[in-house]
């Protein structure tokens, strides 16, 4: 889907490309961040940037924090 999504970027397809970085598993993608927001931008969605960004830093921080509780468990 990453493949497909970077091909759809480059043919001008922001939407479609936005579409699918968004349906992606964020903890295997270290760029997503970087290609969500060129997407969103791209698409004429920059009004999306901002609440995108937090929602991924408030995912980031939930499981920075499970990381610290982890080994006391």
């Amino acid at each position: 889907m990453l493949l497909e999504s970077q091909i759809l970027y480059r043919l001008g397809k922001m939407g479609a490309s936005v579409n699918i970085y968004q349906k992606l598993p964020k903890s295997t993608i270290d760029s997503l961040e970087i290609n969500l927001v060129a997407g969103l931008v791209s698409a004429g969605r920059s009004s999306e940037v901002q609440g995108t960004l937090d929602l991924l830093r408030v995912k980031q921080l939930a499981v920075l924090n499970w990381l610290t509780i982890l080994p006391a468990l």
